[in-house]
């Protein structure tokens, strides 16, 4: 078990879930699964809220961070929004993953 009691079990099933609705969200846009989009089409696809975009940008100035590192975190961050079962990308998904 994690810290929040959950089994690994319970956890494995909402990996699935979430991977077979991006499975199918791919399918319907007839694109390349998300791991593979380019960052541009990352945030027009799934809107990034402007308070959420402005902790990015402020967490990889201040950190010094790549571009290849913003790339990721936002990616992650759609992930822990989609976890979340949130439409938008919000600055707690961003502060998640930082």
């Amino acid at each position: 078990m994690n810290d929040a009691g959950e089994s690994s079990s319970l956890i494995r099933e909402r990996v699935n879930k979430l991977i077979k609705f991006n499975c199918k969200d791919s399918q319907k846009q007839k694109s390349a699964p998300m791991h593979r989009w380019a960052p541009k089409k990352l945030k027009s696809y799934r809107v990034v809220k402007t308070d959420a975009d402005r902790t990015l940008e402020t967490a990889i100035n201040k950190l010094g961070l790549s571009a290849c590192t913003y790339i990721r975190v936002l990616k992650v961050g759609r992930t822990i929004a989609d976890f979340a079962r949130a439409e938008d990308i919000e600055s707690s998904h961003f502060v998640e993953v930082i």
